[in-house]
């Protein structure tokens, strides 16, 4: 994407109870997985399995959302934290 910077972006935490969040989130993962040329991922994704596994995530607080300055939704990093063997 052309005209913004790196730095200039603005990560927020997602919330667990931001509902049109996080189905905007799972909507787009499941495009993305329905999308795939692998038949498993686009035959069994499930947007329910996928809004619930998110949902948990930002209930740990282990969802970020970016944005740009203005607002516009440019990325997301999810990750989960456990325990080493």
């Amino acid at each position: 994407m052309e005209g913004w910077k790196a730095d200039s972006l603005v990560a927020v935490e997602v919330d667990a109870n931001d509902d049109k969040t996080l189905r905007y989130i799972a909507s787009k993962v499941y495009n993305e997985i329905r999308n795939l040329k692998s038949k498993p991922g686009a035959k069994f994704a499930d947007f329910e399995s996928i809004y619930y596994y998110l949902y948990w995530l930002a209930d740990a607080n282990s969802l970020i959302l970016f944005k740009t300055p203005e607002g516009h939704n440019v990325g997301v990093l999810a990750f989960e934290v456990v325990t080493p063997w």
